[in-house]
């Protein structure tokens, strides 16, 4: 299963979202106002490891598909 970080550079936000995800269906892509941005992983392992490096304020996991 994929994993993917979405960071929110205006809110210091990201997020790591399983590929299932209905964020990453409903909102996957460039963000439309260039807010954001999406990244893709292989592990989950891996999109926490990317998401420690980004050091955004905001970091953890969907609520909804990675708890």
């Amino acid at each position: 299963m994929k994993y993917y970080v979405y960071v929110n550079q205006p809110n210091d936000r990201a997020r790591v979202h399983r590929e299932d995800c209905s964020f990453v269906r409903v909102h996957g892509g460039q963000h439309k106002y260039d807010e954001g941005h999406w990244e893709e992983f292989d592990t989950r392992d891996a999109a926490f490891a990317a998401l420690s490096v980004l050091r955004k304020r905001d970091s953890r996991g969907c609520e909804h598909c990675v708890p």
